[in-house]
C-alpha cells in the first residue's frame, strides 16, 4: 500500500466511491459514518458521524458527481449534497440495503429483503 489514510474510521470500512472528475472520494463504515476525502492530498476534510441508524453499507455517486447516495442496514437510502447535508431519505426496503448503483437518472438499490428497487433521482441534480 502506498499509504494508510488518516484519520481512520472507528470500525470497518464497508465501501469507497471515487469521483474521478470532482477530485473527491468517500468512504462508508460500520461506525455509521461517511467520510469525504480529497484525492490530491489524501486527507479527510469532512466526517459525518451517525449518517445512518445502523452500518453504512454502500455508496454511489450521481453521474455529475454532485450527489452522493448512501445505504445502510437501517433499510434507508440517503441523498447527500457535496457538503454532506442530507437532502432526502428514500424509504421502501424492508431489510438492510447492501448495494447501490447510479446510472443516468436512476439509482438501483439491492436489499436483504430480496428486492432491487429503482429510484428516479435526476431531480436531485437540479436542486
Amino acid at each position: 500500500a502506498r499509504c494508510t489514510l488518516n484519520p481512520p474510521h472507528f470500525d470497518s470500512v464497508s465501501d469507497v466511491v471515487v469521483g474521478s472528475r470532482s477530485g473527491r472520494f468517500y468512504s462508508a463504515s460500520r461506525d455509521r459514518s461517511i467520510r469525504k476525502w480529497d484525492s490530491a492530498t489524501l486527507e479527510s476534510d469532512l466526517q459525518l458521524t451517525n449518517a445512518h441508524g445502523d452500518w453504512a453499507t454502500s455508496l454511489a455517486l450521481s453521474p455529475s458527481e454532485r450527489v452522493l447516495f448512501s445505504a445502510s442496514r437501517d433499510s434507508v437510502v440517503k441523498v447527500w449534497d457535496s457538503k454532506l447535508e442530507c437532502r432526502d431519505a428514500l424509504s421502501g426496503h424492508r431489510g438492510g440495503v447492501s448495494a447501490l448503483l447510479a446510472i443516468d437518472s436512476h439509482l438501483f438499490s439491492a436489499s436483504h429483503d430480496r428486492t432491487v428497487r429503482v429510484w428516479r433521482v435526476d431531480h436531485f441534480e437540479q436542486e
